[in-house]
């Protein structure tokens, strides 16, 4: 049920958002405790984002139904990070995570 939404400075090809798609879903299933086959990713290259002195810079939004613990979030901050610096070549310093928690979602036609 997260929807995980990476937008970068950078370009990605279609090789690059499928390791990083495994990657961020594998992430959410050991962190966060939701399957991968319930994860969304979205991705957004070639962003106008302006972070210190320019380069790679990522901007990432966890989106999830439920709460999540402080622990969790920073096993999962780690973790993206950490995919997002192997895939795009992004400096981890060069790198937000966002968290929303939400107790409204919709799928298959009706809400949990």
């Amino acid at each position: 049920m997260p929807f995980i939404n990476v937008k970068t400075s950078v370009e990605m090809s279609g090789e690059q958002a499928e390791s990083l798609r495994a990657a961020l879903t594998r992430a959410a299933e050991q962190c966060l405790g939701k399957p991968e086959a319930f994860v969304m990713c979205g991705f957004e290259d070639n962003c106008r984002l302006y972070f210190r002195n320019g380069g790679g810079i990522a901007y990432v939004e966890v989106k999830l139904f439920g709460k999540g613990s402080a622990g969790a979030y920073a096993k999962m901050t780690a973790q993206v990070s950490d995919a997002v610096s192997e895939v795009l070549g992004i400096s981890s310093d060069k790198i937000y995570v966002n968290y929303q928690e939400s107790s409204d979602w919709g799928w298959n036609g009706s809400n949990f």
